[in-house]
This record gives structure tokens, C-alpha cells and sequence, in this order.
């Protein structure tokens, strides 16, 4: 079966385990793209505030697997067996962060936030997306508060 694309959603990958630079976070917006096979983090290259401050899911029309891989060549690819455990926080304080953990389930390799922390209808929408495909991918979820 081709790899097919499952969804696509905005969030700004923070580079590093999300140290923050002078007055801002170092990172840039992205959008997580969910495929049968894997998941792709690659650099969202809408302009405008509102893709991170009002975040909504994309649209897959226009959106193809090829140029997706070919729109940046510093893309995270994470195959699905090679995650360890995903969990959606949001700290005091803070915005809705999503942790990827690869080598250990002890220090996430990878944080993106995904919302910020009014938007109840954007993280509503991502973690049902994330429900339905975490345990056909054998992904353990979490969600804390």
C-alpha cells in the first residue's frame, strides 16, 4: 500500500530540547504531517502570525507527500516504530507543548508547541486525531495537565 498522508497539522518546533534565545524561543513554525508510515515535522512556509496564534488543521487538497519531502530539506522523519511515547502537556504558565520522546521515555527529543492555551477547539481537534492513530501505530499517549 503507498504511503498515504492522515493529517496535517501547524505548530513551531522548538530547536534543542526548547531553550529559549534572547526575548524568544529558538524554532521555527512547521506543520506535523501524519502519513500511514510516519510522521514528517517540516517548515510551514505561510506567512502571518495567525497560523501559530489561531492554528487549524489543514486541508490535505494540495497537499502532496512529494512535495512536502521536497519543500524543505531540514524535515524531521520519524518512523512510528521509532517513537517511544508522545505527550501533550501544557505547563504553567505556558503553551500546549507536544513531547516526542525517541531514545528514552525520560527527556523528549523533540517539543512543539501546538496551541496556545485558549484554544480548546484546535487541541480538541488534534488529540481525537492523535486518539485514533496512536494505537494503530502501538504509540503509548499521554495527555497532562
Amino acid at each position: 500500500m503507498a504511503e498515504e498522508i492522515l493529517g496535517i497539522f501547524p505548530g513551531f518546533i522548538q530547536d534543542g530540547k526548547g531553550e529559549r534565545g534572547y526575548l524568544k524561543f529558538k524554532g521555527r513554525m512547521c506543520k506535523m504531517v501524519f502519513t500511514t508510515n510516519r510522521l514528517i515535522v517540516t517548515d510551514d512556509k505561510r506567512t502571518g502570525g495567525n497560523t501559530f496564534f489561531k492554528p487549524a488543521p489543514y486541508y490535505l487538497e494540495g497537499n502532496s507527500l512529494d512535495s512536502i519531502l521536497d519543500s524543505a530539506s531540514n524535515n524531521v522523519q520519524l518512523d512510528y516504530e521509532s517513537i517511544k511515547k508522545i505527550v501533550i502537556e501544557k505547563p504553567l504558565i505556558e503553551n500546549w507543548l507536544l513531547r516526542i520522546y525517541v531514545t528514552d521515555t525520560t527527556s523528549p527529543e523533540y517539543t512543539i508547541t501546538i496551541c496556545a492555551p485558549n484554544n480548546n477547539k484546535y487541541l480538541r481537534e488534534f488529540m481525537d486525531f492523535l486518539r485514533k492513530l496512536s494505537p494503530t501505530k502501538n504509540m503509548s499517549f499521554a495527555r497532562l495537565r
